[in-house]
Parts: C-alpha cells; sequence; structure tokens
C-alpha cells in the first residue's frame, strides 16, 4: 500500500493521497510497530492502519482473545505511525514532523 502511494504520489495523476499503512502487534499491552512473523503470531492483537494526516480509511484487525484494552493502544500507535510515512512520501519542503523512526 505505502508502495502504491509513494508511486501515486511522484506521477502526474490526480488523486487525493498520500496514504499511509502500518500494521501493529500488541504484545503483553505493548505496542510494537511493523511486526515480524513471529511477533504476529506471538501477539494478543495486530491490526492493520491505513489513512492519511486527518483521515482513517482502513483498519483491518485480528485477535485471538478479547482484545481489552489492546484495541486503542493499537489504533493510537498506529495513527500517528502512518502519518509519519505520509509525511516522508511528501517533497521535503512540505514534510516537516518529527517521527519515531
Amino acid at each position: 500500500m505505502n508502495g502504491a502511494s509513494a508511486a501515486l504520489t511522484v506521477s502526474s495523476i490526480p488523486w487525493a493521497g498520500p496514504v499511509g499503512a502500518v500494521r501493529v502487534s500488541v504484545m503483553d499491552g505493548v505496542p510494537v510497530l511493523n511486526p515480524s512473523d513471529a511477533d504476529i503470531a506471538a501477539s494478543d492483537l495486530t491490526l492493520f492502519y491505513a489513512g492519511t494526516e486527518d483521515r482513517t480509511l482502513m483498519i483491518e484487525a485480528q485477535a485471538m482473545k478479547p482484545a481489552g484494552r489492546g484495541w486503542p493502544l493499537a489504533h493510537l500507535s498506529a495513527q500517528p505511525e502512518a502519518v509519519c510515512v505520509t509525511d516522508r512520501l511528501m517533497p521535503p519542503s512540505v514534510s516537516h514532523r518529527k517521527c519515531l523512526r
């Protein structure tokens, strides 16, 4: 999804992007951004989030047991990181936020 967003951003095709996507797993109450396959298998909740700076476009979640507080924790961790992905796709003059990575 991030690759398609990057391609559309640098193209001359008009669209309302960019879009950032990130996967978050919650393991023992701790969010793990872009988890490995082993982390996903061991997690309580895994969430795939896609959005823009001000809109959530898609959320896909998987939990093996009731997620409890994991759901809001995963969502609150995913949204700022997805915004950082969109910032990296913007021209340097537009992107100015400090991202986690």
